[in-house]
């Protein structure tokens, strides 16, 4: 730096702070949502790339991390041979060294398979006190299900739950459609996709 650029006077003194970043080598780790709750999560063999990213920051912040989440998968959208895409951010303060700013997420789906199923017991959750509520739908049909094919095999129809549940509905008197959750009991290596709906009519008291 040109000192003739500055004035100041001569019994000051200067001091330059230069900041120390540390650098390390992060996996990246890909979550869930509406998994079944008997579904082992490592047997969806999951392909991350990259599997990890260096990222930058002072020794401190560096000693508390060892993973960044990519965000969740929707186990409803996990169809046979689909792959999903995530837009890196790393948490505030730290640096994206390799500046990869997108994550692929695929699958090993080789041994999966499919099945539909008709589902005629449709249960309500939450049904508000001022209504009675009954379902019109006899059943839902073709609800596909996905998962690996030993296990899919072992799937029967009496491990297969339906349920609408109201407390988020905004029940009013008359006909209307509400959403259905598919639940699994007791089974591993499979999932339902997609999404579900029935009819229902509901009369004030």
């Amino acid at each position: 730096m040109d000192s003739s650029l500055f004035k100041y006077n001569s019994d000051i003194e200067f001091k330059v702070s230069v900041p120390v970043y540390k650098e390390k080598q992060v996996p990246l780790k890909v979550m869930y949502k509406n998994a079944p709750n008997h579904l082992n999560l490592d047997l969806l063999n999951a392909s991350i790339s990259p599997s990890s990213v260096n990222i930058a920051g002072s020794p401190d912040m560096l000693d508390n991390i060892s993973e960044i989440n990519i965000g969740y998968i929707d186990l409803r959208e996990l169809e046979i041979g689909k792959t999903f895409s995530f837009s890196l951010k790393v948490p505030s303060g730290y640096k994206n060294v390799d500046q990869v700013d997108s994550v692929d997420v695929s699958f090993d789906s080789g041994n999966w398979g499919a099945r539909k199923f008709s589902i005629d017991d449709i249960k309500l959750n939450n049904v508000p006190a001022e209504y009675e509520v009954r379902v019109d739908s006899q059943a839902i049909r073709d609800v596909r299900f996905v998962g690996l094919v030993d296990y899919l095999n072992n799937l029967d129809v009496a491990d297969i739950t339906a349920t609408s549940d109201l407390l988020n509905v905004s029940v009013k008197e008359g006909k209307q459609l509400v959403p259905v959750s598919i639940g699994i009991i007791n089974k591993d290596g499979v999932w339902a996709v997609g999404e579900y709906k029935c009819s229902i009519t509901a009369r004030k008291k």
